[in-house]
């Protein structure tokens, strides 16, 4: 939401990571993607504040959802 570009392809073996409170977390947004080599573990659950004590669990909202690749052949615009 804050990078430079609207739109940004993450390359092979990048990750890209957001932190839990934009505008205050360095994060991808802040660097931009994020080399699978410089990632140590991952965040499995949220322990505080206790009445937030839950597993993490993959969730991407609706209106960020990756876009598909130009070569991909479903949007290539051809009939088979």
């Amino acid at each position: 939401m804050g990078y430079k570009n609207r739109y940004v392809k993450v390359p092979d073996g990048h990750f890209w990571i957001e932190g839990d409170h934009h505008g205050h977390s360095l994060d991808s947004n802040s660097f931009g993607p994020v080399s699978l080599g410089l990632i140590h573990a991952r965040a499995s659950h949220i322990i505080w504040p206790p009445h937030r004590w839950q597993r993490i669990r993959p969730y991407l909202p609706a209106d960020r959802a990756p876009l598909l690749s130009l070569g991909d052949s479903s949007t290539d615009g051809q009939d088979e």
